[in-house]
């Protein structure tokens, strides 16, 4: 396998790499250690690696104490019976042994006597455990190199009488390439694995570097070959069916010298008739579609076809063709309206398909209806049945928050509001409603939808308390509260008094609406930028009003027979303004407005259209242009268009 003789070639690339670099040591031992481990002689070496490393190791550690000391008195002597004497004397004089005096001294004073009168270390006799542990470690250190001496002096040559730390630097040079040497063990194991495995896998003789090479020599000569063969392979494959085609009958010559360019590997003579051949292609496309053309032609506009065919060689096609496709398509465009001339009108459709999808929007909007009714009852018990009946007749009575027993009523539509909640998932009322019928508990709701938010002012911060969540929808480019009679001193004086420890206290007041509370206190509003109800240019009007930085995006559809213009202005000329009861009012502007009202009503394009009229001059307007329309429409016409006239 591939994979095999890649690791194959791994191992011996290492195993060669290694050999080569400890050749260039300057120890002759060095190959023979090499050859022998590769051939599996590996125990001596290996007892060798390991006296070194023990030795060596203690050595590094003990050396430097013993390096620089001058010993004399211990010249002809066997230093492994003075260790044994200085060892005895040692222990004797730990444990608090004496000298003695002449017979009387102890045996092993006796035995040991001459250490203390001839051994001198760096001057002074050994008589002290000081300088018998002295001694000790020289003599360690010196039994130590001179068994590393005996056992490497069978490989290479050894400074016996070299000082001491010169000794142990020879053995850690001498230990280094062995133990690189020793890493060849393992991959040349691994290397007869191999070749154990893989029978067709050359073996060297292990013990012969040169074998070694000669075995890569051969495993990526072989490779080589593979590679070559299989470089080779889309060449004779080509060449095989290139044959193969040229025996075939009505053959093509240009497959006789496809061939001859394979098989001689001519590039640029194989490049120019592959040109030659994909050239043949291109006109046999266009031949095969000129065919389908063709009989498109006599399937769809067979006089178109004959005429062709008679004069296909005449110029004025040239021309003609230029304009084919418009001239196909005017001529489709007549078909067209040919065969819908007796069709409904458009418009007439348009509204039969607008009026059907208001009809299921209605039908949804009840069947929605119905169905949210029918989960409510159908898990409403009969207690929560009858304080929700109690609360409605309680709200009923508060009316408009007026009368001597309204509290009353506002406590019981709290108790039976507080009985009923829960049966219905979602509460729809004005904040004031909320005030008067719920009993503010915190978080008795899961979440609050305050809407036109930005209409509303502190009195709906409670809402915070008694949910959850809440969701906070405004527009702070709308028309703010309007506290009227409202003092702003007294709000200011009453903020300072309650809710100075209160953070951003200031905001509360009569300048700010809840939405703008909200932003400044949760911050990172969502921005809804899609609209789907009002008409492009309302939109764009909003935009350059308000939202230029940001503009909406309108995605209202609409056809070809809306409302036009969808907005427009109209100046009045010599406008005024006079007192109307204490109010003002600008009589041309409303006579203008009510006229163009009664114009839009005449308009048959306006059928079924209903009106609206909001003045920003004042309720006092508004009325004015509500009594000019009155006796312009009447009173039925105003119903019917559900004409309705305000203020901002």
């Amino acid at each position: 396998p591939a994979q095999t003789r890649q690791r194959y070639l791994t191992l011996i690339n290492k195993v060669l790499d290694t050999y080569d670099t400890l050749d260039h040591q300057a120890y002759a031992w060095v190959k023979r250690a090499c050859s022998d481990i590769l051939a599996g002689r590996i125990t001596i070496w290996q007892t060798l690696h390991g006296l070194t490393e023990k030795n060596v190791t203690y050595l590094k550690s003990h050396i430097d104490s013993v390096s620089e000391i001058r010993i004399s008195g211990l010249e002809g002597r066997d230093l492994r019976a003075v260790k044994e004497h200085a060892s005895r004397l040692y222990e004797h004089l730990l444990h608090e042994g004496r000298v003695g005096i002449g017979p009387f001294r102890p045996r092993v004073v006796r035995e040991s006597l001459y250490l203390m009168k001839l051994v001198l270390i760096d001057g002074s006799p050994c008589d002290t455990m000081s300088n018998l542990q002295t001694l000790l470690d020289y003599i360690e250190v010196a039994d130590r190199l001179d068994t590393l001496a005996k056992h490497w002096s069978q490989h290479t040559d050894i400074p016996r009488k070299a000082p001491l730390s010169i000794q142990l630097a020879e053995y850690e040079s001498l230990y280094e390439p062995l133990t690189r040497a020793l890493e060849l063990h393992e991959s040349a194991m691994e290397l007869r694995e191999i070749t154990a495995e893989n029978p067709e896998i050359f073996e060297p003789h292990w013990h012969d570097i040169e074998s070694i090479r000669h075995a890569r020599t051969m495993l990526i000569a072989n490779d080589v070959e593979a590679y070559m063969m299989q470089a080779q392979h889309p060449f004779n494959q080509m060449e095989k069916k290139l044959l193969e085609l040229t025996f075939q009958e009505q053959s093509h010559p240009i497959l006789e010298r496809l061939l001859q360019a394979v098989r001689n590997r001519d590039q640029k003579q194989y490049h120019a008739e592959l040109k030659n051949l994909h050239t043949f292609y291109k006109l046999r496309e266009d031949f095969d579609r000129r065919n389908v053309l063709l009989n498109k032609l006599m399937d769809t506009a067979p006089k178109l076809l004959k005429a062709i065919l008679l004069s296909y060689n005449d110029s004025e096609w040239d021309e003609k063709m230029i304009r084919f496709g418009a001239a196909w398509n005017w001529a489709c465009a007549e078909a067209w309206l040919e065969r819908t001339r007796s069709q409904q009108d458009q418009e007439r459709l348009e509204l039969e398909y607008e009026t059907a999808q208001q009809v299921i929007r209605e039908l949804l909007t009840k069947l929605t209806t119905v169905e949210a009714w029918d989960h409510c009852f159908s898990r409403m018990t009969e207690h929560e049945r009858q304080h929700l009946l109690a609360w409605t007749k309680a709200v009923q009575r508060i009316g408009k928050g007026k009368g001597k027993y309204v509290n009353q009523h506002r406590k019981a539509a709290q108790e039976h509001l507080e009985e009923c909640r829960s049966v219905i998932p979602a509460w729809i009322m004005p904040i004031y409603r909320v005030a008067e019928t719920v009993r503010p508990l915190p978080e008795m709701f899961d979440v609050a939808i305050i809407d036109e938010a930005s209409q509303s002012g502190p009195e709906a911060l409670f809402l915070m308390y008694i949910a959850k969540q809440v969701v906070v929808v405004g527009d702070n480019n709308q028309i703010s509260p309007d506290y009227v009679g409202i003092s702003r001193e007294d709000v200011d004086g009453l903020r300072q008094k309650y809710l100075s420890d209160i953070p951003h206290h200031d905001i509360v007041g009569v300048d700010n609406s809840f939405f703008d509370q909200a932003e400044v206190r949760f911050g990172h509003p969502i921005r809804l930028r899609e609209h789907f109800r009002c008409m492009p240019e309302i939109i764009e009007f909003s935009n350059r009003l308000c939202y230029q930085t940001e503009p909406l995006i309108p995605l209202r559809q609409f056809g070809h027979s809306r409302l036009q213009p969808v907005v427009a202005s109209e100046y009045i000329h010599k406008a005024f303004t006079q007192d109307n009861g204490g109010k003002l009012v600008n009589p041309l502007e409303a006579e203008a407005l009510a006229g163009k009202i009664k114009d839009c009503c005449e308009n048959p394009d306006y059928d079924g259209k209903t009106f609206g009229v909001i003045s920003l001059q004042g309720t006092a307007q508004a009325r004015y242009i509500e009594k000019l329309l009155i006796n312009l429409l009447g009173e039925e016409e105003i119903e019917k268009r559900n004409l309705v006239c305000g203020d901002a």
